[in-house]
C-alpha cells in the first residue's frame, strides 16, 4: 500500500508539473502561476523539450508513466536527434484457484491452517444441496475456499506490481508527409508479487534493450492517424496502440483507438474510443473503452494524459 501511495504522489506531481507549466499568456486580466521559470533554470534551448504524463485504470489495477523528451540537435518541428527518459509504475489484482483435495495434507493445512480433506470425500460425486450446500459453502469461505459441484478450490489473492525505467537516444525523419521517431536505448524493469506466486514467470530484477518507433501521418487538414510500438528484451514486453483522429474543431480531436500489450507473463488488447482538447499550450487527452484483464473476464478501461512542449 506504501509503495502504490508514494507512486501515485509521483505521477501527482508530473501532472500537476505539466500543468503548472501553463504559460500566462492565456489569462484574462491577471496573470497565471507557472512554473516555467524552473525548467529555464535547465537553461534548454526553447522548443526542444516535450513532457507527457498520464494515468491509466481498470477494473483490477491501475498504472501511471512520465517521459521527458529533448531534441539534441534543434527544434521539436526539425529532424534530428533525441534523447528519450521514461518511467512508469503499474499494479494489478488477480487469483489463483488451486483443486483443493488435490493437495497433499501438508500442502491443505498450509493453504488454510485446516485440513478438509475429510470433506472432499463426503462431497466427492455427491454435493450437497441447499440450505446444507450454503452452510458448506460459508465454512470454506472462510478458510479461503471455494466450493463449485463437488469440487472445493483454493483461492489465493495476489498483487503484482511493475516499476519501470528507459533512457534512449533517437532520431526524427520525415518521409514525404509521415513523421517517425525511432529510439533505442536501455531499459529496467522491477517486477513483485504478494504474496509470491510461483506460477508466475516474472519477479525480481530485468535489465535489458529497450527500443521504440513513433508515427504521424497527417490527412488534408481535419484526419490524422498515430501508431507507436515498443519492445523491451528484459521481459519479452511488447506494446502497440494506434489512434485515428478527426478534427472537429482546432482544439478538440476525437476518435476510435487500439492497442495491444504483454511480456513473457500475459497478453492482453484493448479497444475503446478518445477525446483530445488542446488549450493554453496543453494537450490533454481522455479514453475509455474495454480491455482485457490478467486470468479475469475483459473489463472497462480508461485513462488521462498531458502532453506539453517547451
Amino acid at each position: 500500500m506504501l509503495r502504490k501511495m508514494r507512486a501515485f504522489c509521483v505521477i501527482c506531481g508530473l501532472i500537476a508539473l505539466g500543468l503548472g507549466c501553463v504559460r500566462s499568456g492565456g489569462a484574462q486580466g491577471e496573470e497565471m502561476p507557472s512554473l516555467l521559470p524552473y525548467f529555464n533554470q535547465l537553461q534548454l534551448p526553447e522548443g526542444r523539450a516535450e513532457l507527457s504524463n498520464g494515468f491509466d485504470m481498470t477494473a483490477n489495477g491501475w498504472g501511471g508513466y512520465g517521459t521527458a523528451v529533448i531534441a539534441l540537435s534543434g527544434p521539436l518541428h526539425v529532424d534530428g536527434w533525441r534523447l528519450k527518459v521514461s518511467g512508469g509504475y503499474s499494479s494489478y489484482h488477480y487469483k489463483n484457484r488451486a483443486a483443493y483435495c488435490q493437495l497433499s495434507a501438508e500442502e491443505k493445512k498450509q493453504r488454510t491452517g485446516t485440513n478438509f480433506g475429510a470433506i472432499c470425500n463426503e462431497i466427492a460425486g455427491n454435493p450437497p444441496e441447499g440450505e446444507e450446500r450454503a452452510a458448506l459453502a460459508a465454512e470454506l469461505a472462510a478458510a479461503g475456499l471455494e466450493l463449485e459441484g463437488d469440487q472445493i478450490y483454493a483461492v489465493i489473492p495476489h498483487l503484482a506490481t511493475r516499476y519501470d525505467a528507459a533512457i534512449a537516444p533517437g532520431y526524427q525523419f520525415t518521409l514525404g508527409r509521415v513523421i517517425m521517431k525511432a529510439y533505442a536505448g536501455l531499459g529496467y524493469e522491477l517486477h513483485a508479487t504478494t504474496p509470491p506466486d510461483p506460477t508466475k514467470p516474472l519477479s525480481g530484477s530485468y535489465w535489458g534493450a529497450q527500443a521504440g518507433l513513433e508515427t504521424w501521418v497527417p490527412f488534408g487538414e481535419d484526419f490524422w492517424f498515430s501508431a507507436d510500438a515498443s519492445y523491451f528484451t528484459g521481459t519479452n514486453a511488447h506494446a502497440a496502440a494506434m489512434k485515428m483522429g478527426y478534427k472537429a474543431q482546432p482544439w478538440l480531436s476525437l476518435g476510435p483507438e487500439f492497442s495491444t500489450y504483454g511480456n513473457v507473463d500475459d497478453t492482453s488488447g484493448r479497444a475503446g474510443a478518445f477525446l483530445r482538447l488542446d488549450a493554453l499550450g496543453v494537450e490533454t487527452t481522455l479514453a475509455g473503452g474495454v480491455s482485457g484483464a490478467y486470468k479475469d473476464d475483459p473489463g472497462a478501461y480508461g485513462s488521462a494524459s498531458v502532453y506539453m512542449k517547451f
